[in-house]
């Protein structure tokens, strides 16, 4: 074997070691010299890439100090080069090709596929991962693994798979199909056998696609997912209340979730309240509600009040919505506003849209404590408007502030000037004004001397049109412009 396989097979056998990485960076970079002149620069790219990812992976989760965010932000746009060339991508993949006869499964090589250097995810048909899955595992570093649709007998098979072990992230479904191919259900034997299978025992993190459980009460097959850590339920049919006993049922009792997701699904106070009192989500970290469906009425304060009341608040790092939340309102926020310290919460995030209501909700929110520990800030698309953003300028209590995002918020030339002014701007190492109308006044005023002194990333996309002021902005701040 040569060396080189010998560090690839290292790197697969060890898959959450950076050493045998890091090994095969050195390799790279001690032998590109002996390589044809043309593959040299890409041989040498490459090494970095192993590099500038393992260090990012080592960066702690949240942004708490100035230094470290501006670290991430280095290391995130020299990787955003590396990584921007598709063919050089599909290079860096190779050899990571299945046999013959499952050429559905293949390791992902988008932009986003890539971790620690090599490509971490892959995708399939269950007949694809029973034809090739141990293949795969033997070429590839993979941890995160998609498999969608399976049922029955073939559903037991995959879950048997021993190589199953070496995955740590899994998305899945159970799908049901009716003759003509369309959607009959789900497999709620096959959905529950997922919480029993031994083969996932080390699996970290779950998203369920189309999901349902059965009745409280009802035979287990087993518990076995004791260490994850993430849950994502997407899609899926509730029963109410009685869907989220029965996910505590399901779950082992040493589990201690850190992450839990809902979208596109119909869900309620009830559900809420019946996952915030279950024992596996008592030390919640991150909390992220989606879209319940475009049709459903907004869960209204209550809801709220449900979260920021639950034993998790207090632990709790990350709380907001993706891709809407059925019906965020003024009421939502300001119900917020009133909740009770949250010591460790540092993302803080209201997407998509939902808060085109004049902002007064905000207003009340930048008076708040609830944000005195916030580091990131996502309020776009709000288009709430010059007046919110001046009340958040005043803001007491963002002095930890490092992100803002504020895309698409109806900012004008005034609320510009206003961020510039504000005492919590000298810290903001992120921010986001992509697709606001901040005119020439407002491009003058974040190029003043004194404002944002520590940005590294700035997003004017669609907020600024001419050439000259696209290049005074990259020539203040930087290649972290985004114009």
């Amino acid at each position: 074997m040569s060396d080189e396989r010998a560090l690839l097979a290292a790197i697969c056998s060890q898959p959450e070691e950076d050493t045998p990485r890091l090994a095969y960076a050195d390799w790279l970079d001690e032998h590109a010299g002996a390589m044809p002149k043309q593959k040299r620069g890409s041989v040498r790219m490459r090494a970095e890439l192993i590099r500038v990812q393992c260090e990012l992976a080592r960066l702690p989760p949240h942004e708490e100090d100035v230094d470290t965010a501006i670290r991430r932000i280095e290391l995130e746009l020299r990787q955003g080069k590396l990584l921007s060339n598709t063919a050089r991508r599909e290079s860096w993949a190779k050899p990571l090709k299945p046999p013959p006869g499952s050429e559905g499964l293949r390791a992902h090589t988008s932009f986003f596929s890539f971790v620690r250097g090599f490509p971490g995810f892959a995708t399939g048909s269950a007949s694809d991962f029973l034809n090739a899955g141990e293949t795969l595992f033997g070429l590839s570093p993979v941890h995160f693994i998609e498999c969608l649709n399976i049922h029955g007998e073939t559903g037991d098979r995959f879950l048997a798979q021993q190589w199953l072990t070496r995955a740590r992230r899994l998305t899945i479904s159970t799908n049901l199909y009716d003759r003509k191919g369309g959607l009959d259900g789900t497999d709620v034997t096959t959905t529950e056998k997922l919480f029993a299978a031994r083969t996932l025992a080390t699996l970290e993190e779950l998203q369920l696609r189309n999901w349902e459980f059965g009745a409280p009460g009802s035979p287990l097959a087993g518990r076995a997912l004791s260490s994850l850590r993430s849950l994502e339920l997407d899609s899926g049919t509730s029963r109410g209340p009685q869907s989220f006993v029965r996910l505590g049922e399901l779950l082992p009792a040493e589990v201690r979730l850190r992450d839990f997701s809902l979208s596109m699904m119909h869900y309620s106070v009830d559900e809420l309240r019946i996952f915030a009192d279950l024992a596996q989500a008592r030390r919640l970290e991150r909390l992220t509600l989606g879209l319940r469906s475009y049709d459903s009425a907004p869960l209204g304060p209550n809801g709220v009040r449900v979260i920021t009341s639950a034993p998790f608040w207090v632990h709790l790092r990350e709380f907001g919505n993706a891709q809407g939340y059925g019906g965020f309102t003024q009421a939502h926020v300001e119900e917020l506003a009133a909740a009770p310290p949250a010591p460790n919460l540092r993302t803080l995030s209201f997407v998509s849209g939902q808060l085109g209501f004049g902002g007064s909700g905000f207003d009340t929110l930048a008076e708040s404590a609830v944000l005195e520990s916030v580091t990131k800030l996502d309020l776009g698309p709000g288009r709430f408007g010059d007046d919110t953003v001046q009340a958040l300028a005043k803001s007491p209590y963002l002095n930890r502030l490092l992100n803002l995002q504020l895309g698409q918020s109806g900012i004008g030339p005034t609320g510009m000037k206003a961020l510039t002014e504000a005492p919590w701007a000298a810290n903001v190492v992120r921010l986001d004004l992509s697709n606001n109308s901040i005119k020439k006044r407002g491009i003058d005023a974040l190029l003043s001397p004194r404002a944002f002194p520590r940005l590294r990333y700035l997003n004017v996309r669609g907020s600024v049109r001419s050439r000259t002021d696209k290049d005074r902005l990259r020539a203040r701040f930087g290649d972290g412009v985004r114009v």
